[in-house]
């Protein structure tokens, strides 16, 4: 199972890698969006590993604030404005924030989809999962082509899930085990001294 998942996230952080040249690419030709610095941030999001990406999402981060502050200031795209801070909050675990945004978004424009899933996934995120479930629903009925998105991110949090449970039971066999050598030792010990 641990295998399988590490497959899949390898996987996932060499497209998150093409992604990101991608994106890079537009942003250096001068289209510079708010959607474009979103996607950047979240490319060096996904390969994070030990921190070593953290000053470019720091500097993504701001990017898509300022640009997303502008945009409605400016009266322009102004759903996906919040959409993009909503984002940014989540993964700086401004939740409160966060919700206020996605929420502000989907006012603004009720029939996209895309702002109820990724409402789910920030209901998701803070375990209130019946609200998730009716987002989840509700951007499927607006965009039936969804369902397969949403299955498969539920087989992925089931796999992570299981590769978790797994983990922490193996953790527990190892402390029962390491508790059997220790009483081993400690038994061969006193026999040693009582010769």
């Amino acid at each position: 199972m641990d295998n399988e998942v590490d497959d899949i996230l390898n996987e996932y952080v060499q497209e998150q890698k093409k992604e990101l040249d991608d994106v890079l690419a537009k942003i250096d030709a001068g289209e510079r969006t708010t959607i474009n610095y979103l996607e950047a941030y979240m490319c060096y999001y996904y390969m994070q590993e030990k921190n070593e990406y953290q000053a470019e999402l720091e500097k993504y981060a701001e990017l898509v604030m300022q640009i997303a502050r502008e945009d409605i200031e400016r009266n322009r795209d102004v759903a996906s404005a919040y959409s993009s801070m909503a984002y940014i909050y989540k993964y700086s675990k401004n939740y409160e924030q966060a919700m206020y945004c996605i929420n502000k978004a989907i006012e603004l424009e009720p029939e996209n989809a895309d702002y109820y899933l990724v409402r789910g996934n920030f209901y998701k995120d803070i375990k209130k999962n019946s609200l998730a479930e009716a987002d989840f629903a509700k951007a499927q009925e607006l965009n039936p082509s969804l369902k397969e998105t949403i299955e498969i991110s539920k087989r992925a949090d089931k796999l992570i899930k299981e590769s978790r449970r797994i983990n922490v039971l193996f953790y527990i066999l190892m402390g029962v085990v390491a508790i059997y050598v220790i009483y081993f030792v400690y038994e061969l010990i006193v026999k040693l001294i009582n010769l």
